[in-house]
């Protein structure tokens, strides 16, 4: 077995977002015992954005909350959401 190639199929995964031109920044999903702390917007940003080495962007939540714009937090979960919805392999819900 090719085990460099079961860890690409396993690995952590990274999504590339550009919050602005020259400004790239790397959505993942959080850890299982992250998990758990992703109860709110703010934590779940600062545990699934990071830089390309994996490193966090965000030094705490409380610093998401206070010092990045609401337009920008918005857009960094609805990216986080959507990967978890890819990688859940949830099927959009029709409306009735």
């Amino acid at each position: 077995m090719d085990l460099q190639k079961l860890m690409e199929v396993i690995g952590v995964k990274k999504k590339p977002f550009e919050l602005a031109p020259g400004f790239t920044v790397y959505i993942r999903l959080p850890s299982l015992g992250q998990y758990s702390e992703c109860n709110d917007p703010y934590k779940t940003i600062y545990h699934c954005v990071v830089l390309e080495d994996n490193t966090k962007v965000f030094e705490s939540p409380e610093q998401v909350e206070k010092a990045v714009d609401f337009s920008i937090q918005a857009k960094l979960n609805f990216e986080i959401t959507q990967m978890f919805t890819e990688a859940m392999d949830i099927d959009p819900i029709e409306k009735k």
